[in-house]
């Protein structure tokens, strides 16, 4: 197993569990409607996920010692897990697995695994297991929006100064709308009717003005 930032390559032995790989399918959600058989709506995948129980071994009680340190390895894999301050950990590549659904792996978890720990004279580590918990690497891509979308929604209504002699009528007609939209919009306002003498200076809300529709003109047939 290997990974550029921050630069590991490791040989490990598998332990007894075999490589476990969860995930890549599914991604449907059930949707309820009222007295109607739920909607199913596709939210995404999930990635792939891969479980490797990992063997760090120097072990041997026939020489001095009890065989070679794995502290250097375990620090140099606990490093590559964590990345550093700077950026993230890059992606892993796996070799030596007949089959995996993915080329690449970010590595997410890093647990102890259950065998007895065989320690040298000196209590650095000989012999050493993990549980390795991938995912599949899948990089982001923003999507760019398009110029429209990221002005966003048009507003429905607009402010308005009332001039001298408006009602809620002759404001109504002026913006093209009924006059009935105008009290909707300022029922705290407008409470006499179409025809209520508005305060000059004050200001109320309109609905945006729709455009108007070209006439056509059609040239008279002379005969």
């Amino acid at each position: 197993m290997r990974c550029t930032d921050p630069k590991f390559d490791q040989t490990f032995l598998l332990g007894e569990n075999p490589p476990k790989i969860t995930g890549g399918v599914g991604g449907w959600e059930a949707v309820t409607r009222p007295r109607q058989v739920a909607m199913t709506i596709w939210n995404g995948t999930d990635p792939y996920q891969l479980e490797l129980n990992v063997i760090l071994d120097g072990y041997e009680p026939a020489i001095e010692g009890g065989g070679s340190s794995q502290e250097p390895a375990i620090r140099g894999l606990l490093a590559a897990a964590r990345g550093d301050d700077e950026s993230q950990p890059s992606a892993w590549s796996i070799d030596g697995i007949p089959w995996l659904p993915a080329d690449e792996w970010v590595l997410n978890a890093v647990e102890s695994g259950d065998m007895v720990i065989r320690r040298r004279s000196d209590f650095s580590r000989a012999r050493q297991d993990y549980v390795l918990t991938f995912l599949e690497h899948v990089p982001p891509e923003f999507v760019q929006l398009r110029a429209k979308a990221r002005q966003g929604a048009k507003a429905k209504t607009t402010s308005y100064t009332v001039k001298r002699g408006d009602t809620p009528a002759s404001v109504a007609k002026r913006r093209r709308c009924k006059w009935t939209d105008i009290r909707d919009l300022n029922k705290t306002v407008i409470t006499k009717g179409a025809n209520q003498a508005l305060k000059a200076g004050s200001r109320i809300r309109v609905p945006v003005m729709k455009a108007a529709k070209k006439r056509t003109r059609t040239n008279p047939t002379r005969t």
